[in-house]
C-alpha cells in the first residue's frame, strides 16, 4: 500500500473496528476506505468547518492560519476556496507536493515555540511571521499536538484542535477524551463544545489569536533564514 496513508488507514480501522495485518508492506486496504475518507472528508468536514463558524473560530480561513499534518484525503482547507495554508511532512503529504500553499515540513512545538522540522533542522518560528493561528482535526496520533496548549498559553498563537466522524464509531470516546485533555491545559479564552448533528459528532477546543483578541493588526515580518 501507499505508506503516506497508513495514518489515515489506521483511523479508518479504529472507527469501524477493523484489525491492522502486523505485515503492513503487503497490506491491502479495505474495499470501503476510499469511500470513508470521502465521506470524512467532504461531508463530515463540511460541517466541521461550519462548527468552527458557529463557536467563532472562523479566524481559520486566512493566510495566517495553518493547517497541520493533514494529507489529500482529509486536509479540509486543501480547496482554492480557502486561504489557510497548510504544514505536512512529506510521507502524508506525497501526493500534493506541488500544491503552493503546501509548506512540506514536520512541525513540533518546544516551549510554546512552534518550529517546522526538516532532515533534523528545526526553524522557530515568530508569532505572525507567517502564522497567528495553528489547526489540526483528527490528529493521528496524541503526540501530535504535543506543545500545543503552550502556543496559546505562553505566546498567544491561536489553537484549533478538533475531532468528528460518525456517532456510531468504535473509536468516538477516545477521540473526545483528547480533546476534553487538551482544553485543560488551555490557560483561558477557551471556545469548545461537543455537539451531536445527524449522524456525526463533532468535538472542539480552541482560542483565538491574541491579536484578535485584543482587537490588533496582525504583524508581518520579514522572512528570516533557515
Amino acid at each position: 500500500m501507499d505508506k503516506s496513508l497508513l495514518p489515515l488507514y489506521r483511523q479508518f480501522c479504529d472507527a469501524n473496528g477493523l484489525e491492522i495485518p502486523s505485515n503492513i508492506d503487503s497490506l491491502e486496504l479495505h474495499s470501503g476506505f476510499y469511500d470513508w475518507a470521502r465521506e470524512m472528508q467532504i461531508n463530515g468536514g463540511r460541517r466541521y468547518l461550519a462548527f468552527l463558524d458557529f463557536l467563532g473560530l472562523n479566524y481559520y480561513n486566512s493566510r495566517e492560519t495553518a493547517e497541520v499534518g493533514k494529507g489529500v484525503y482529509d486536509s479540509l482547507v486543501i480547496g482554492d476556496e480557502y486561504e489557510t495554508r497548510m504544514i505536512s511532512a512529506a510521507r502524508v503529504a506525497k501526493n500534493i507536493r506541488g500544491l503552493k500553499k503546501l509548506m512540506l515540513s514536520g512541525f513540533i512545538v518546544a516551549n510554546g515555540i512552534p518550529n517546522l522540522a526538516s532532515g533534523g533542522i528545526h526553524y522557530a518560528l515568530k508569532y505572525g511571521d507567517p502564522f497567528c493561528s495553528f489547526m489540526t482535526q483528527n490528529p493521528y496520533n496524541i503526540r501530535d499536538i504535543n506543545g500545543w496548549a503552550g502556543m496559546h498559553n505562553i505566546n498567544g498563537y491561536g489553537v484549533i484542535v478538533g475531532v468528528f466522524g460518525r456517532v456510531q464509531d468504535d473509536d468516538r470516546q477516545r477521540k473526545v477524551e483528547i480533546v476534553k485533555d487538551f482544553s485543560e491545559r488551555l490557560s483561558d479564552s477557551l471556545i469548545g463544545d461537543y455537539v451531536e448533528d445527524g449522524s456525526y459528532y463533532f468535538c472542539v477546543a480552541g482560542n483565538k489569536p491574541l491579536t484578535l483578541i485584543r482587537g490588533l493588526s496582525i504583524p508581518h515580518h520579514g522572512r528570516g533564514g533557515r
